[in-house]
């Protein structure tokens, strides 16, 4: 078993999305989309046994601090997992070390991160990776709104029937305008809470331009899943059930690993510094009360 290249511009999209384990995240509007908020070069790979293609993988590389990385996916790109598209019955304990061997061998990289939709802890287990996980919330949306909307707690509801009731209409966006709109209620939530958003307004007008088109969001296109995007109790009052997805990662050499961890924590120490900043600019913008 072992991964070959093959070109992304020509590569058979429609083989590809018609794959039972598909995810958006795996789409080729959505990796440009990473590709280009990344500015990282899009890897895609099919999987052979013998003459037999038995699957593929979707991922990025990129060079951080002059080191080449594989992220499939990777923090910070907004994006959960992506990982593999296999044939019935094929394991993922096999495909994860033959893209081992791939990414040192023939990519040339030194560290790898992969997550996968349909991945459990297991599939990692003796291949020497460091195992994390993704978690969030998801809503089944092959039920019925009824049933969708039933699943909600009722303070929940109450404010759905008040909106109604009110004139609230909810209009699908075709223009960047939204990203900007988007935006400044993105930074007023984090404000809230003495933080700033992760990324710039360009990464959410980057993923309107390569997104919109396509319309692969939306029950009544087909979507099954929603994903509500990272962990938060508070989200538990639409009625979404809580989920974990394995996430790998490995270093080629161990300085190459600490040198990720160091990265990871000095990020969140700048985030925090810059919540902090901005909570303290507001208070010193905010008028004093008689």
């Amino acid at each position: 078993m072992k991964f070959h290249s093959i070109d992304f511009k020509t590569a058979d999209w429609k083989r590809l999305d018609g794959f039972a384990d598909r995810t958006v995240f795996q789409t080729r509007e959505w990796v440009k989309f990473v590709s280009e908020s990344q500015n990282a070069a899009p890897v895609l790979a099919e999987l052979r046994e013998g003459s037999d293609v038995i699957g593929y993988f979707t991922g990025l590389t990129l060079s951080k601090f002059g080191l080449k990385v594989l992220g499939s996916s990777f923090p910070g790109w907004t994006t959960p997992y992506i990982g593999f598209n296999l044939e019935p019955g094929v394991s993922r304990h096999s495909a994860l070390e033959a893209l081992e061997k791939f990414a040192w061998n023939d990519l040339k990289c030194l560290h790898m991160e992969i997550s996968d939709a349909q991945f459990n802890f297991e599939d990692a287990a003796g291949l020497g990776f460091k195992a994390e996980f993704y978690g969030s919330y998801r809503t089944d949306l092959s039920k019925s709104e009824d049933d969708l909307f039933n699943s909600m707690e009722s303070a929940c509801r109450r404010c759905v029937r008040k909106a109604e009731k009110s004139g609230v209409k909810i209009e699908e966006a075709h223009d960047l305008a939204f990203a900007d709109e988007y935006y400044e209620q993105l930074k007023d939530v984090f404000a809230k809470q003495s933080l700033v958003p992760t990324y710039s307004v360009e990464r959410v007008r980057s993923l309107v331009r390569k997104m919109e088109p396509t319309l692969r969001y939306w029950k009544q296109r087909g979507v099954s899943i929603f994903d509500w995007g990272g962990e938060g109790t508070y989200k538990e009052k639409y009625g979404c059930t809580p989920y974990r997805v394995p996430w790998f990662t490995k270093s080629r050499y161990q300085i190459v690993g600490a040198l990720r961890n160091e990265a990871r924590n000095m990020f969140a120490r700048k985030q925090k510094f810059l919540g902090w900043l901005q909570g303290s600019r507001t208070g010193a913008e905010r008028p004093a009360e008689d």
